[in-house]
């Protein structure tokens, strides 16, 4: 089963999708891979500058006041823009130009599932 988690638009409308996929092929056109996470451009191409290669599904993002962008799942290792893989214990955030923040930092620890309700 392929879904989406809670698509987020940033204020330059680009909408951020997370979810359990390893290609997209928006409005018909070529596939391109991306891992799990990905931006759409406004024509709805995929953003080729955002890229953070999640090693398993995305299930929440959220965006910052200051466009920061945070994701969140069940990954325990990112490749942003086919770099070295970086680990991250559920949780990573990245710049609004999607370049990795390595300045938080997270542990892995599963205390349960949270599920953003409609609404």
């Amino acid at each position: 089963m392929v879904w989406c988690a809670s698509p987020s638009v940033q204020p330059d409308g680009k909408i951020l999708i997370g979810g359990d996929f390893t290609t997209l092929a928006p409005n018909g056109r070529l596939p391109v891979t991306r891992n799990y996470v990905a931006r759409l451009n406004t024509d709805g191409t995929v953003d080729p500058t955002f890229n953070p290669s999640a090693n398993s599904s995305i299930q929440a993002i959220a965006l910052q006041p200051d466009g920061k962008i945070i994701l969140g799942g069940d990954f325990n290792a990112l490749a942003p823009n086919g770099g070295a893989s970086i680990n991250r214990g559920s949780i990573a955030r990245f710049n609004a130009d999607g370049t990795f923040d390595a300045d938080l930092r997270s542990a892995r620890k599963r205390f349960g599932t949270c599920y953003r309700g409609a609404g």
